[in-house]
C-alpha cells in the first residue's frame, strides 16, 4: 500500500467519526463544518528527510465564513493559517519531543514501519489538535484560537479603508460580535501576556542595548493597539461605515458557502 493510501485510510478512520471528510481537491484535505460559520480542517504535509526515509506532519486548522478568501486548491505548505499537530501538543500539554524531525519518519518500502509513524502522529493528533478544534465551536472561541496560534489573523490594521482586507485575515469577527468595551479588554489582556512573553526574551537584568529594544518593541505594540481601538471605534460607530462592513461580511459568507459547496463540505 503506497502512503497517500495508507494514511487516507487512517484519517477516515480516525477523524470521519467526528464528522471530517476528504474534500474534492487534489490536496489531502479533511474538512468538517461546525454550524454555518466554522470550517475546521485537517491535512497533512510531506516533509523533507534523507533517502531512504520519508518523513511527513499534520496539520489542521480554522476558519470562518467571514473570511476574505479560504482556498484549499494550494499545497497544505502554503497555507499559513494551519498549525502542526506537534506544536499544540506541546503547547496544550507543556511538554516538547525530544527528537522533533524525526517523529514521524519511517523508511520507504516498509509497510510496519509506515503504519507505526502514521498510528503515532494521529494519536498525537488526536490528544492535541482535535482536542483544540473540539472547543472551537463558537465565533468566540475562534477568536481564542487565533489569538492562541496566530494573532497577526486578528489584527484590524487591514480595515482601516476597509478596501485592503487581507485574504487570511480574521479581524472582522471582532467587528460582528464584540463590543468597544469587549474589544479593548480584549486587547488589552493581548498586549499585556505580548509583554510578559517579552519579559521572558529579555531577561529582568537586561544591558543597556536590550533595555532600549525591549522599550521600543513595547512602545511599537502600545501604539499599534491604540490605533486598532481608533480604527474600531471609527467603524463601529459609523452606520454608513458598519453598514459597508456587514455587507462584506455577508459578501465574504455567501461567496466561502458557494466554494464550500463546489468542494462537497457542505450539501444543497
Amino acid at each position: 500500500m503506497t502512503f497517500n493510501a495508507c494514511i487516507k485510510k487512517h484519517f477516515d478512520e480516525a477523524f470521519g467519526p467526528y464528522g471530517f471528510k476528504k474534500i474534492k481537491s487534489k490536496y489531502p484535505y479533511w474538512g468538517r463544518m461546525v454550524g454555518d460559520e466554522i470550517l475546521q480542517i485537517i491535512t497533512y504535509k510531506n516533509e523533507w528527510s534523507m533517502k531512504p526515509y520519508k518523513n511527513f506532519s499534520i496539520w489542521g486548522g480554522v476558519a470562518t465564513v467571514y473570511r476574505k478568501k479560504i482556498d484549499l486548491d494550494i499545497a497544505p505548505r502554503d497555507q499559513i493559517w494551519m498549525q502542526e499537530s506537534r506544536t499544540i501538543y506541546e503547547l496544550i500539554n507543556n511538554t516538547s519531543f525530544e527528537n522533533y524531525d524525526s517523529d514521524n519518519s519511517f523508511e520507504e518500502n516498509n509497510e510496519v514501519d509506515m503504519e507505526k509513524s502514521i498510528n503515532n502522529a494521529i494519536s498525537i493528533a488526536r490528544k492535541g489538535l482535535l482536542e483544540e478544534l473540539k472547543q472551537t465551536n463558537d465565533i468566540k472561541s475562534c477568536v481564542n484560537f487565533f489569538n492562541k496560534y496566530n494573532s497577526p489573523m486578528l489584527s484590524i490594521l487591514c480595515f482601516d479603508e476597509l478596501n485592503n482586507i487581507k485574504e487570511d485575515n480574521e479581524g472582522i469577527l471582532f467587528f460582528l460580535n464584540y463590543n468597544y468595551e469587549e474589544y479593548c479588554d480584549f486587547k488589552k489582556i493581548q498586549y499585556q501576556n505580548s509583554v510578559n512573553r517579552l519579559i521572558e526574551r529579555y531577561s529582568l537584568e537586561r544591558s543597556k542595548d536590550e533595555d532600549v529594544d525591549f522599550k521600543r518593541i513595547c512602545l511599537d505594540m502600545e501604539e499599534v493597539m491604540k490605533r486598532s481601538f481608533e480604527i474600531f471605534s471609527r467603524i463601529k460607530n459609523n452606520e454608513k461605515l458598519y453598514s459597508k462592513l456587514e455587507n462584506i461580511a455577508d459578501r465574504f459568507k455567501e461567496n466561502n458557502m458557494r466554494y464550500f459547496l463546489e468542494k462537497g463540505i457542505i450539501e444543497k
